[in-house]
């Protein structure tokens, strides 16, 4: 799992491309397009960038709702 992840920290566009995403679909899309992350974990990796955290001040991490 951490090799997943330190990839995803190596590649210098996919912070970037997931800020700029437009709906919660392209941004499970963009998640579900690294290699090494299928649909369950794709999804997982999804729902914890929608949960409030202190760094942004309760807000998550991208700007849509579990709802949309």
């Amino acid at each position: 799992m951490v090799a997943l992840f330190e990839k995803i920290t190596n590649n210098p566009t996919f912070f970037d491309d997931m800020l700029s995403v437009e709906s919660l679909a392209g941004s499970y899309d963009l998640i579900r397009s690294q290699p090494g992350f299928g649909n369950f974990l794709s999804y997982q990796v999804l729902i914890d960038l929608l949960y409030p955290v202190d760094y942004y001040d309760g807000d998550s991490v991208l700007p849509f709702s579990p709802d949309d």
